[in-house]
């Protein structure tokens, strides 16, 4: 979902900035004259293309976001879960600069495991996914979280 969340920035007419650990995400929005896309340095990890480590919280520390947008491996009823400890800190560091916080998830992410905690449920403003349990919508909402199902599974990847 999060490269859908790209092909709507690409279609905004609006003049945005964007900071993105996520190579892919940088490289869908390469070249769109109306978006200053920044990619944040550190260790590149091959399992998800994204930077993480001290260079990349050092970059996310010297910035602010009006939006910060996070997708993580896994959503439970405590809150946002992720594989690694090091793409935690990322996400953690990109939501406490942010004013507004928003999940992006499709519906396989709503299961248990992981290994990293991000944040509780009540730190997050919005949640979009595609399909949701009424009960788990419920416990969300209950912190305070807007659910958004949307249409939309996942974009088709071009070759």
């Amino acid at each position: 979902m999060a490269l859908a969340v790209a092909e709507e920035l690409r279609r905004m007419e609006s003049v945005i900035s964007v900071a993105t650990p996520a190579l892919n995400i940088a490289e869908r929005l390469a070249g769109v004259e109306s978006i200053e896309v920044t990619v944040l340095g550190g260790m590149l990890r091959g399992s998800s293309f994204g930077t993480v480590g001290p260079l990349t919280t050092a970059a996310l520390l010297s910035m602010r976001a009006d939006i910060a947008f996070l997708s993580p491996d896994r959503l439970d009823e405590r809150g946002l879960v992720f594989n690694s400890m090091m793409d935690a800190e990322v996400a953690q560091t990109m939501a406490a600069r942010a004013d507004r916080v928003v999940v992006i998830a499709d519906s396989s992410k709503f299961a248990s495991g992981g290994m990293a905690v991000l944040t509780t449920w009540d730190r997050v403003d919005d949640l979009i996914t595609e399909r949701i349990s009424p009960s788990m919508s419920a416990r969300i909402q209950d912190c305070d979280v807007r659910v958004r199902v949307t249409g939309v599974v996942r974009p088709r990847t071009p070759r």
